[in-house]
């Protein structure tokens, strides 16, 4: 486990083509910033070229964790879906959470984001069959995001061919990722576990998100 931590701990940066059968559609990225004692995960999607025309996402996530166990200190969404926009800011205490709109919950403990969530799976240890919970609160109650390991399966991106867990994450009520449902999330059957590749149902169809490249800090003498 201690491997598989360091492994975005130190610093992460993974970039995506984002598909749409088989037409590039946009891009993505996901990175992970390292401080002394937080870190930010920032997520980015937005569509590109001729698609950017037919329907513009500009989406952006902000995660500021703890290092020790991930779980939020501070979570930022925008978004910008076609005619649709979001803004939102929750900050996270000891005892409470604090939405941007003046809400205000009694926490007793740490949850995670949606986004921080995800990055903790890939710190866990797990075996197809498994289900992963973990505590979340980003739609103003407290929730459990269910992760099923539901399978293993080979997988190629332009980043490699890749031996793969396949996860579902679900939060009853929420959408994960804008996903309206079967969202899934490959990750490398390795100590490194990247999300290799994810799938997520918008309204309109299917969009794979693609790992092309990733970027790791370098070692300094």
């Amino acid at each position: 486990m201690f491997l598989i931590l360091l492994c975005f701990l130190n610093g992460e940066k993974l970039v995506y083509d984002g598909y749409f059968g088989p037409w590039k559609v946009g891009v993505a990225v996901m990175e992970f910033i390292p401080d002394d004692s937080t870190g930010e995960i920032v997520s980015t999607q937005r569509t590109t070229g001729f698609f950017k025309r037919v329907f513009y996402v500009h989406d952006k996530q902000t995660s500021i964790v703890r290092l020790e166990d991930l779980t939020s200190i501070r979570f930022k969404k925008r978004i910008r879906e076609g005619k649709y926009s979001a803004d939102i800011e929750i900050t996270y205490t000891e005892d409470s959470i604090i939405y941007s709109d003046g809400r205000r919950f009694y926490a007793g403990k740490r949850y995670y984001d949606i986004l921080s969530a995800i990055y903790k799976a890939r710190e866990m240890d797990f075996n197809v069959g498994d289900t992963l919970k973990l505590p979340v609160h980003t739609g103003g109650k407290p929730k459990v995001m269910f992760i099923p390991v539901v399978d293993t399966v080979k997988v190629s991106v332009p980043y490699g061919v890749f031996n793969a867990y396949v996860l579902s994450p679900v939060v009853k009520g929420e959408k994960v990722f804008g996903s309206e449902g079967d969202l899934k999330i490959f990750l490398s059957k390795d100590s490194l576990k990247f999300p290799v590749l994810i799938e997520t149902k918008l309204f309109f169809g299917k969009l794979l998100f693609r790992l092309k490249e990733t970027h790791q800090p370098e070692e300094k003498d």
